[in-house]
């Protein structure tokens, strides 16, 4: 009589690898990442702008007021007479060259 063949053995999945841990790094290497790190998130400062001054323009002489008064004296007729004030008040930008 034939021998008989062996049935195949069941497959099985693999086997998953263990994860290895880390080495530990020296205290020195750790400090120095985490100042590394520091300063990678923090952004760079801002230059500020400089601000250019403004020129001044020369100040607005004051405006110029004037009173006049005006008397008329008037006759009308012998014997009396009339006087009459009149005030007014000029205002001018600039002053007025007398």
């Amino acid at each position: 009589m034939a021998k008989r063949k062996k049935a195949k053995a069941p497959r099985r999945a693999p086997k998953k690898a263990k994860a290895k841990a880390g080495k530990r790094a020296a205290p020195a290497r750790a400090a120095a990442r985490k100042i590394a790190a520091k300063a990678k998130r923090r952004p760079a400062p801002k230059v500020a702008k400089r601000k250019i001054a403004k020129k001044r323009a020369a100040p607005k002489p004051a405006p110029v007021v004037e009173t006049v008064i005006v008397d008329t004296v008037e006759e009308p007729v012998p014997g009396v007479v009339v006087v009459t004030e009149y005030e007014g008040i000029v205002q001018r930008a600039t002053p007025a060259e007398d």
